[in-house]
């Protein structure tokens, strides 16, 4: 009996943890001179976390299925914790099966701790993200 309350906590809890979270769809990968790359889905963002010691490159990310997200976070980094400051070139666009491509932004950029959030028309299946940073070497 002692036993029923510790099982249902965690089953509580484990409910809770993933209605926060949304389990992002499979997803196919493109990347050009980056060193790692993390795609995160919580409270409606879309985030991608690129790491590229380049300070220029892109990736595609094509999903197997539709990604219903308010907002996309894109965020660039040379290292763990080093963001990049500006970019001379940054170009985001999402795409769906049902329309074509959206260009989110393209030009040059001051980013807020290596990130930028952008907002998204509908859901989406693919993104893809290329830069050039402006102190590269």
């Amino acid at each position: 009996m002692k036993l029923l309350p510790v099982a249902t906590t965690v089953l509580v809890s484990i409910l809770l943890i993933s209605c926060g979270r949304r389990i992002l769809p499979s997803h196919e990968l493109v990347l050009d001179r980056v060193d790692s790359l993390e795609t995160g889905f919580s409270g409606g963002v879309l985030s991608i976390g690129i790491q590229s010691s380049f300070g220029i490159g892109s990736c595609i990310l094509e999903f197997s299925g539709e990604v219903a997200a308010d907002s996309l976070r894109v965020s660039l980094e040379y290292g763990e914790g080093l963001g990049y400051s500006m970019c001379e070139y940054l170009d985001v666009v999402a795409g769906s099966g049902t329309c074509d491509a959206d260009t989110l932004f393209n030009g040059s950029v001051r980013l807020e701790a290596g990130s930028m959030t952008l907002p998204l028309e509908g859901p989406v299946d693919s993104v893809s993200v290329t830069w050039i940073d402006y102190y590269r070497s």
